[in-house]
């Protein structure tokens, strides 16, 4: 049977190890979503804008962002930045520039995104609407 002090020491020295994993050099684990942003175009009645173009340009490179993500259509609504682009991305924080076009009509946004944890995009800032004009 073990003494009450040595009982003691073993448990301080367990919690120890445990606590001792529990910093900041350790890897990330990322969940296996693909998380995808989007916006909702809409025209100056507020109807669902159904055949827009998006595009996303990486304000800090001029870069245009590939959206890589597969959603199922739903009328108005277009990804504007996915989890692909996350390399491209400075995990503390980047501005993107949507634009959507609607034959003669568009609409430019700014967006703030940042990759926290550097596993998913999380959008920081910029509007849930755009309205073609």
């Amino acid at each position: 049977m073990m003494s009450k002090p040595l009982s003691l020491c073993i448990a301080a020295l367990i919690t120890a190890a445990g606590l001792s994993a529990c910093n900041d050099n350790t890897a990330q684990v990322c969940t296996a979503s693909f998380a995808t942003a989007t916006t909702t175009v809409v025209d100056t009645t507020g109807a669902p804008v159904q055949a827009a173009t998006v595009s996303t340009v990486l304000i800090r490179t001029g870069q245009t962002l590939p959206i890589t993500s597969l959603l199922d259509p739903v009328t108005g609504v277009y990804p504007i930045l996915d989890d692909g682009s996350i390399s491209q991305l400075h995990a503390s924080g980047d501005s993107i520039r949507v634009r959507a076009v609607n034959g003669a009509a568009a609409v430019e946004a700014v967006y703030h995104f940042d990759v926290p944890g550097g596993c998913h995009i999380s959008k920081i800032s910029g509007p849930d609407t755009l309205v073609v004009r």
